[in-house]
């Protein structure tokens, strides 16, 4: 909170945070982080950290597809070659360890 008023020079304005808000950030704090953390412990246990982290290379893909599908919004052009060298970094890193062992 400090941060941002020394960088922005202006107060955070806690009281024009309404409900809704309220429940997005909940929303965000316990789906995105509790759930996504419990999910990637988890199956580092059953695929292995290398493989695990490779996947996580994916995650920019996946919400670009899931913006896709359930907002109907098109992909950039410009985001393209990022989807392609995280797909082929990815293959990459599981042909690599596929190989190691």
């Amino acid at each position: 909170m400090i941060l941002a008023l020394f960088v922005f020079h202006q107060p955070l304005d806690w009281f024009a945070l309404n409900a809704e808000l309220a429940l997005h950030m909940l929303y965000l704090a316990l789906f995105a982080t509790l759930v996504s953390t419990f999910i990637i412990h988890k199956t580092t246990i059953v695929l292995g950290p290398a493989k695990v982290m490779a996947y996580i290379y994916l995650s920019p893909v996946f919400v670009a597809f899931i913006m896709l599908l359930f907002q109907g919004k098109s992909i950039p052009t410009a985001v393209y070659p990022g989807i392609a060298l995280s797909i082929f970094s990815t293959v990459i890193l599981q042909l690599t360890n596929s190989n190691a062992k």
